[in-house]
C-alpha cells in the first residue's frame, strides 16, 4: 500500500494549493512537477532524498510507466498552468505527439496555453526556429483547426482522477490499478470488491487494515513469497515454520496449517465464528466482517 500512497503525494502536488510544502519543493526541484502527470522524461539531482527518489519513480514500479498519466485527466479553465505542447488537454494526445516535427522547431517548448489561445487561437504567438516549409504550415494549419475546438473559461485547469466516480484521488483504487498493473491480478470479483471496501472503511488500526490488504493480495513475506523473490535459496527453505510439511504461504500460515486450523477451532468453540479452514482468505474476512457487522 505504500506505492499508492506515494501516489497521493503526486496527487496533491498537481493541486494548485498554495501550501509551504508544496512551494519548498518546486523550489527544489522545478515548476515542472507541478503541470504534468507524466514524469518518466524528467530529471532529478542524485542529492534528492529518499522519499522524493521514491516519489520520482513511480512510474517505473508498474507493469506500465505511464499508469499514473493514464488515471489522470487534465481539464482545462483558463489554460494558466497547463502546458500547450506537454499536456494532453486536447485531442487525446498531447500537441508534442501528434505534431512533432513542429514541436521540434518550437521555441517555447513548455509555452503555457494561456500564452497562445485567447479567444482563440493566434499563430502569431508561436515562435520558430527558422521559417517554416510548406508542408510544415500545412501541418500547423491542421493544429489550428484543431485547437479552434478548445474554449478556455475564467476557471483554473483542474486535474481530475478518473478512478473514482467523484474524480478525486483515493488511495485504494490507486491500490486496485497498481495491484493489476504490478501483480497482473484479473478483474476483481464482487465479493472481493465488497471485502476490500469493509476493510478500508474498518475501525480497526491502520497496520492490521494493512496487514489485511497483504494477505488477499498474496504479498505477506512468507517463505514462498521470498523464494519467489530469490531472497531465501532452496526448495526446503519454503517449509511452514509452524508444521514443516507444506509451502509457507499466507494463505496456509493463515487457513490451512495444523496450527492455524488448531486457532480457528478454539474461536469456533467460543462461539465467537464459524469458520471453514478449507476456504480461501475472501471467504475468511467475509465471514469474519459478517459476524463483525461492521
Amino acid at each position: 500500500m505504500n506505492l499508492s500512497l506515494l501516489a497521493k503525494w503526486r496527487w496533491r502536488i498537481l493541486q494548485n494549493e498554495q501550501i509551504l510544502w508544496r512551494e519548498v519543493i518546486t523550489a527544489r526541484y522545478g515548476d515542472e512537477i507541478c503541470f504534468t502527470a507524466d514524469w518518466s522524461g524528467l530529471s532529478f539531482p542524485v542529492t534528492s532524498s529518499a522519499w522524493w527518489k521514491d516519489i520520482s519513480k513511480l512510474e517505473s514500479v508498474a507493469g506500465s510507466i505511464t499508469w499514473i498519466s493514464k488515471a489522470l485527466e487534465r481539464r482545462v479553465g483558463n489554460g494558466r498552468s497547463t502546458y500547450f505542447w506537454l499536456e494532453k488537454w486536447i485531442g487525446g494526445s498531447t500537441l508534442r505527439d501528434k505534431f512533432s516535427r513542429l514541436y521540434s522547431l518550437s521555441e517555447q517548448k513548455q509555452v503555457l496555453i494561456s500564452d497562445v489561445v485567447l479567444d482563440n487561437f493566434d499563430r502569431s504567438r508561436l515562435e520558430w526556429r527558422r521559417g517554416l516549409f510548406q508542408w510544415e504550415k500545412e501541418s500547423l494549419g491542421q493544429l489550428e483547426e484543431l485547437v479552434r475546438d478548445g474554449i478556455l473559461t475564467l476557471y483554473s485547469d483542474q486535474w481530475f482522477w478518473k478512478l473514482e466516480g467523484d474524480c478525486l484521488f483515493s488511495v485504494s483504487s490507486a491500490y486496485d490499478r497498481l495491484a493489476v498493473n504490478l501483480y497482473n491480478f484479473g478483474p476483481i470479483l464482487d465479493m472481493e470488491s465488497r471485502v476490500f471496501k469493509k476493510i478500508w472503511s474498518s475501525p480497526a488500526p491502520s497496520k492490521l487494515i494493512a496487514f489485511s490488504w497483504q494477505l488477499l493480495y498474496d504479498r505477506l513475506p512468507s517463505k514462498t513469497n521470498l523464494y519467489r523473490r530469490g531472497v531465501v535459496q532452496g526448495l526446503r527453505c519454503q517449509e511452514c515454520v509452524w508444521c514443516a510439511d507444506k509451502p509457507e504461504s499466507g494463505k496456509h500460515i493463515m487457513l490451512h496449517c495444523n496450527f492455524a486450523k488448531a486457532v480457528w477451532r478454539e474461536v469456533e468453540d467460543l462461539s465467537v465464528f464459524v469458520v471453514r479452514v478449507e476456504a480461501t482468505t475472501v471467504l475468511l474476512f467475509s465471514v469474519l466482517i459478517a459476524g463483525y457487522n461492521w
